[in-house]
């Protein structure tokens, strides 16, 4: 007698499973979240220079460059701007800003030593975040335009040779496929 009951209970479950998965449907589109690539530059510093100014300090990217064209941009979040020192100065960096299409996404100053360890927007004091530029540029990442990044700033002295600044600037889309 039990063991009937539970081939009955069991009978039932399968079929209100069955039954349960032809009124199931997917209605809404398959959203992805992916990184956005490449938004990033090397800047090579002219020894004596006393600033470093945009252009010729530039790089532009094309929708290609950071984002696959068989992707549906459905929308896009600013995640991270970094910015890193190369070489042996002992002067500070004034007034520096990373600009995305003419519009400042990032402001810093420093000593040049400061920077020498990567210094990223959510976890240093010494970046800025421009909410009108991060707003150009998730504009321009929403409508797979071109992304235009530039940085300039000043120094305190005259510059020694063998000096870059690296910037990187990370997003992120959603997508449909």
């Amino acid at each position: 007698m039990l063991r009937r009951w539970k081939t009955h209970l069991l009978l039932a479950t399968a079929t209100m499973i069955v039954m349960g998965a032809k009124c199931f449907s997917i209605t809404d589109p398959l959203v992805v979240t992916l990184n956005v690539k490449d938004i990033k530059q090397t800047y090579n510093i002219t020894a004596g220079a006393v600033n470093f100014n945009n252009p010729p300090n530039c790089v532009t990217k094309t929708a290609s460059d950071y984002i696959d064209s068989k992707y549906e941009v459905q929308g896009a979040r600013f995640v991270d701007a970094t910015l890193q020192t190369v070489g042996a100065y002992t002067g500070n960096i004034v007034s520096g800003a990373v600009t995305v299409n003419g519009t400042t996404v990032v402001t810093y100053s420093g000593p040049w030593t400061s920077f020498n360890t990567p210094q990223s927007i959510l976890t240093s004091s010494l970046l800025v975040r421009n909410p009108a530029g991060v707003s150009v540029l998730l504009n321009a990442i929403q409508n797979k335009g071109s992304i235009t990044l530039c940085d300039g700033g000043q120094f305190s002295s005259a510059a020694p040779s063998g000096l870059s600044v690296l910037t990187a600037i990370y997003a992120q889309v959603d997508v449909t496929p």
